[in-house]
């Protein structure tokens, strides 16, 4: 590669370096993110191998020509142990909507996203989330709230999942709105706590039996999960979905929290055999 293209250069905070195929899951990452690329002149990745490409094509190739700057930018010492796990979202967003089958779709999703944790140096600190003030809200309509089993579910699995989970306010009275819609919507007042509001959802009695289910559903688990060690520090270990069902541990210590997924509609009976290593 030419070294009049692209040349390294040294900050005292950055390098600014070429990209290379150590980069491809940064660079999927990136754009991958449907948000993040709505505006932009090309299609989000939907896999490794697609970032490949456009890593051969957008940098490989560009970097064999005399002269051109095509950066990546990296810290030398970010100083930021956290960063915002937006893959996982999107999974989670799509997830709770499909029929989990024998090899894929629905909780397989959150199994194969996961299953790639070797790639962060440390998965714990990544900060976990549904939805936030740039994205769409985990629900999209106030049709959509109707299904307290996938708000139940993808709550569940966010507090007990490893990382740091994040909600957005208003999930927990099943605050609805759609990106397409403007993000004005996104970013609405939560109803209650100023003079002129109409209706205060800070009491329950302003609640819709609906939204009084979600809040209290929520508010139990956030409860338990509060100081629990468990969930905030114990490593995770799973099992491909087996019959829909997605079957995974948290461990510290001598002590452990085991979550079953089912994500099917229907009631399922599981050979427990396969988990004696994680049961009691």
């Amino acid at each position: 590669m030419n070294s009049a293209n692209t040349p390294l250069l040294e900050t005292e905070r950055l390098i600014l370096r070429k990209f290379t195929e150590n980069d491809l899951e940064a660079l999927f990452n990136i754009y991958s993110n449907e948000e993040v690329n709505t505006y932009l002149p090309w299609f989000p990745l939907t896999s490794l191998e697609e970032a490949a490409s456009l890593f051969k094509e957008k940098y490989r190739e560009v970097y064999k020509r005399p002269y051109g700057y095509h950066y990546a930018i990296c810290p030398k010492n970010s100083n930021l142990p956290t960063v915002m796990d937006f893959p996982l979202m999107e999974e989670m967003n799509k997830a709770f909507d499909e029929e989990t089958t024998e090899w894929n779709g629905g909780l397989f999703r959150l199994y194969e996203y996961l299953s790639q944790d070797i790639v962060y140096s440390h998965p714990m600190n990544l900060l976990t989330f549904l939805d936030n003030h740039d994205t769409s809200r985990f629900y999209r309509s106030e049709a959509d709230t109707k299904n307290l089993d996938r708000y139940k579910q993808a709550l569940t699995f966010l507090l007990t999942t490893r990382g740091i989970p994040q909600i957005y306010y208003g999930t927990e009275i099943l605050m609805a709105a759609d990106k397409a819609n403007g993000d004005g919507l996104l970013r609405c007042d939560f109803p209650g706590g100023w003079p002129n509001d109409t209706k205060n959802c800070f009491d329950a009695a302003n609640r819709t039996p609906q939204q009084n289910e979600a809040f209290s559903f929520m508010q139990k688990l956030l409860q338990w999960r509060k100081g629990n060690e468990v969930i905030a520090k114990g490593q995770l270990k799973h099992f491909a979905p087996n019959k829909g069902v997605y079957v995974y541990e948290r461990k510290y210590g001598d002590k452990s929290v085991v979550v079953f997924l089912n994500g099917n509609d229907r009631e399922q009976t599981i050979d427990l055999v396969p988990y004696r290593e994680i049961l009691p």
